[in-house]
């Protein structure tokens, strides 16, 4: 999930879209995270929403809208990174 995180938002930072193949990946490996107990439950609903509306901009084909929902996918992960790990 780390390297998937990382190319997307590599790909956005020069205003890429990310491939389909590595979304799909990292949005597999992340509703794989949020079944792991005690790793950052209070964020697991609020991450999959995130998800959900990064998945729905990606299909959208929108770089703007994906990188602004990336964005909140990031804070959430920092956020609970801090407080989980």
């Amino acid at each position: 999930m780390e390297k998937t995180f990382r190319v997307i938002s590599e790909d956005l930072k020069k205003d890429l879209m990310p491939s389909e193949e590595i979304v799909g990946a990292f949005l597999r490996d992340a509703e794989q995270m949020v079944t792991y107990p005690g790793k950052g439950d209070l964020y697991y609903d609020d991450f999959t929403k995130a998800c959900a509306a990064f998945r729905e901009a990606f299909q959208k084909g929108d770089v703007a809208m994906v990188r602004a929902e990336f964005e909140t996918l990031d804070r959430l992960k920092d956020e609970s990174h801090d407080r989980f790990k």
